[in-house]
């Protein structure tokens, strides 16, 4: 019963490109693996991506980009044979070259991106612009104090003034 509450909310063609995968796909063979290693490793790289903003943050390509090793390594097969000899291994190799292209291009739109506010700035100057507004927020806090004090003597009653010796 909670899982037909649930699907209620779901559209059909949600479920349905979820679970569709693409044509070299079958879990006879190690292809239904790899197609789950290639999302699970896109999806760390989007993530490094997403984290750094610096060019010098991607100086290595293994570090944005999924390597032939790296998704071997991943699923526990040579990546030689797993790109060079199964029958999938053409379809393999245009998905992982379609995904670093994604890759790549998320990269850059990341690098294009133009730092705004106080992050971009040096040092100097921030540390210069917190002292300037500290003084400032000083400043305007004694200005607060002392016209507070001056309302506050100006409402006391004339006999209050004088037991405070503040007026004759």
């Amino acid at each position: 019963m909670p899982t037909d509450y649930f699907e209620n909310f779901l559209d059909k063609n949600e479920v349905s490109e979820e679970s569709q995968f693409p044509s070299w796909v079958t879990p006879k063979n190690s292809s239904l693996k790899a197609f789950n290693a290639l999302i699970g490793l896109e999806k760390q790289k989007k993530e490094y991506i997403r984290r750094h903003s610096r060019k010098s943050h991607f100086s290595k390509k293994s570090d944005y980009l999924i390597q032939k090793s790296e998704l071997g390594r991943a699923i526990g097969v040579a990546p030689q044979p797993l790109f060079n000899s199964v029958s999938y291994s053409s379809d393999l190799t245009e998905y992982l070259e379609q995904i670093n292209q994604k890759l790549n291009a998320a990269k850059e739109r990341r690098l294009a991106h133009v730092d705004k506010g106080l992050q971009k700035q040096n040092k100097e100057y921030l540390v210069r612009l917190l002292q300037s507004e500290r003084k400032a927020s000083q400043n305007q806090l004694n200005g607060t104090v002392e016209a507070v004090y001056q309302r506050t003597i100006e409402n006391l009653s004339l006999d209050v003034l004088r037991m405070l010796r503040l007026r004759d």
